[in-house]
């Protein structure tokens, strides 16, 4: 009876899935359109300086020196803000706005570097 009443309510709610699966692929479909307009050029360089930044945080926080770290990464976030790479892919960020956490506090940059590194 068990098994019947959880077909009935896959059955029931499948359509409604469907809907909310297409919606996100919709989403996805929509940034990847909007990231394709983002200048290839600035966001490389954007990558490129997000990478010493890591290096440069990842040397610092392996010396202990967390402070300064943060610091650096505060820095960088500050500077990033304002340019027009960082402004066009917020922009396409928007499409998940809904989807987002507002309230999530951003973890401190020794701990997101710890955690990118570790083995899976």
């Amino acid at each position: 009876m068990n098994k019947v009443r959880f077909l009935f309510f896959i059955v029931l709610l499948f359509p409604f899935l469907a809907e909310a699966e297409e919606s996100k692929l919709q989403k996805f479909q929509a940034m990847n359109e909007c990231m394709m307009k983002v200048d290839q050029t600035q966001l490389q360089s954007l990558a490129d300086r997000s990478i010493k930044l890591m290096a440069d945080a990842s040397a610092l926080c392996d010396s202990g020196n967390r402070d300064a770290a943060k610091a650096l990464d505060e820095s960088f976030t500050k500077q990033e803000e304002a340019t027009p790479v960082t402004q066009a892919i917020k922009k396409c960020g928007e499409i998940f706005k809904n989807e987002q956490n507002k309230d999530k506090v951003k973890a401190h940059i020794c701990d997101r570097i710890k955690l990118a590194t570790s083995p899976k």
